[in-house]
């Protein structure tokens, strides 16, 4: 299927640019044989992102009914090579509160494939942002070490808790780092982001 909606970079006439692509019926978001509802370009022409829409009260809202990413990113290259993907939940029934509509995953990727991040969040769909945040002692963020060095490679370089987008732990340090043999490097206490 054609896109229903298409922009272009500014560019000159002989040298035409896509920068986004959307799929609408009936004037929503809509996902063809589970296909993104936007894909966005690099000025390169590479993909940069594709994405996955439900309008739900006329908004637009990054949605999957699988459990899939909602967003994958790509580095600027030929080949698709992934930056982050990004998994949501939400429960369109339920009325915004203070911790947002909805919770995510987003995992984040080195140049050579290996995991560079994991973040616990929540989301607030009023203004579409994400904060670090957990409700269990789990960390929200999870940093990895990135190497060549398959003994180093993978391993974990950092955990960061979080509460409502501040750095808070109460039973234990809030971020423990770790050095390249898994021993713990440093340990910050902080409440509220105040250390």
């Amino acid at each position: 299927s054609k896109p229903a909606f298409i922009t272009y970079y500014d560019s000159p006439v002989d040298d035409v640019r896509i920068s986004k692509e959307m799929w609408y019926v009936d004037g929503k978001c809509h996902s063809f044989n589970g296909k993104p509802t936007t894909i966005t370009y690099y000025e390169s022409g590479n993909v940069k992102a594709e994405m996955w829409f439900k309008t739900v009260d006329n908004k637009d809202t990054l949605y999957r009914p699988t459990n899939k990413p909602v967003k994958i990113e790509y580095y600027d290259l030929e080949e698709k090579h992934i930056k982050s993907k990004l998994w949501l939940e939400i429960d369109f029934d339920e009325k915004e509160n203070e911790h947002g509509i909805g919770y995510g995953t987003k995992i984040e990727y080195f140049h050579n494939r290996s995991i560079k991040n994991k973040m616990f969040m929540f989301y607030k769909g009023e203004d579409d942002s994400f904060a670090p945040h957990r409700f269990d002692d789990y960390p929200s963020i999870v940093k990895f070490y990135d190497s060549n060095d398959s003994s180093i490679k993978g391993k974990i370089r950092s955990k960061e808790w979080f509460n409502k987008g501040r750095k808070h732990r109460l039973l234990g340090p809030a971020v423990i780092e770790y050095d390249e043999n898994g021993n713990v490097n440093n340990k910050l206490f902080y409440q509220d982001d105040n250390e």
